[in-house]
């Protein structure tokens, strides 16, 4: 599995949202200039977490954006859902072949990736990020 830099930043974006919002709207501007990200990149990312509903946005001077529902409620594997399409380990024709037996037990890694994923919270990555700065 190969989490692409759109799933990080995604993480990062909602993370940032969570510790620097207060609850209300964040400008993605100044997400851009704390990570050092180009402002562009990150709109598109945004896009998709507020397609989704995972970020509510709102125009104009006091705009930005900011988390929809409880950082309990953020599931990683769910950010990494949407922004990967899906949390399957990647497999070559080389491991397709040799034996259907070793595919199986390599797609139960899939499995495993999720349950892992789905146990941690954005919650979690703040705590760790809070305590990390502390």
């Amino acid at each position: 599995m190969k989490i692409s830099t759109s799933g990080r930043y995604a993480l990062h974006i909602l993370m940032d949202i969570a510790i620097h919002s207060g609850g209300s709207y964040l400008s993605l501007r100044n997400i851009s200039t704390r990570h050092n990200v180009s402002l562009k990149y990150l709109e598109q990312v945004v896009t998709c977490l507020t397609r989704i509903n995972l970020l509510d946005s709102h125009r104009g001077a006091s705009g930005g954006y900011k988390l929809n529902r409880p950082l309990e409620d953020y599931k990683v594997s769910e950010v990494f859902k949407i922004t990967e399409g899906t949390l399957e380990s990647v497999l070559t024709d080389d491991w397709l072949n040799p034996s259907q037996i070793l595919k199986d037990k390599w797609l139960g890694i899939d499995t495993v990736l999720d349950e892992y994923f789905s146990n941690i919270t954005l919650a979690d990555l703040v705590k760790a990020k809070l305590g990390e700065t502390s």
